[in-house]
């Protein structure tokens, strides 16, 4: 499966701005329960606060929400930059093979995702 490479870092773009925004929507849904939670002492009988407190987790949501949106914008650029200076064909069969998520793999082949799909409901373990 041979297609120009411009498509493959704009869907890819796609899908890392589409999970910054997921994040960001987990983000605002535990936002306010690690507001209500109680603060923990540590095992010495202290306050919490290391990497392991509540505001340092939603911290580190935050981090990681920013960080896949600037990959997209780095992806969506490279894209730019690739469609005015064309290299040859890419096949990428190998490595979306490689993929384990089947919804990853057809976003990036371009395959047809609906986007009024109704999600799964959540396997909560």
């Amino acid at each position: 499966m041979s297609e120009n490479i411009a498509a493959y870092l704009k869907r890819s773009a796609r899908v890392l701005a589409d999970c910054a925004d997921l994040l960001i929507q987990i983000e605002d849904g535990v936002a306010p329960l690690i507001a209500r939670a109680p603060d923990r002492p540590a095992g010495d009988g202290t306050l919490q606060t290391g990497m392991g407190s509540p505001a340092v987790s939603l911290q580190s949501i935050d981090l990681l929400s920013q960080t896949l949106a600037d990959m997209a914008l780095w992806l969506e650029g490279l894209a730019t930059e690739v469609q005015l200076n064309p290299p040859p064909a890419l096949d990428a069969s190998a490595a979306l093979a490689r993929l384990r998520l089947a919804d990853v793999r057809h976003r990036l082949q371009g395959l047809a995702v609906t986007a009024d799909a109704p999600l799964p409901e959540p396997l909560l373990f």
